[in-house]
């Protein structure tokens, strides 16, 4: 399952390169349940590009263990 987490809008001239920092909330990482917002344990990957059909990178992240399992 895909979902979109996170964007930036980026602008640089051809031949130039530019740097986004796409930073992603702890809602990224949970989904809703019976008991409320959780975390779902183990790694997620991150898949990273500049479309859905283009994406070059790929990173597996683990959310951070101070919010894992944290219902809110």
């Amino acid at each position: 399952m895909r979902w979109l987490a996170g964007f930036a809008v980026v602008e640089a001239d051809a031949g130039e390169s530019a740097t986004a920092v796409i930073e992603l909330p702890q809602r990224a990482f949970e989904h809703w349940t019976d008991d409320g917002w959780r975390v779902e344990p183990g790694a997620f990957r991150l898949h990273i590009g500049t479309s859905v059909a283009d994406l070059p990178l790929v990173a597996d992240v683990r959310p951070s263990a101070e919010f894992a399992g944290v219902a809110r």
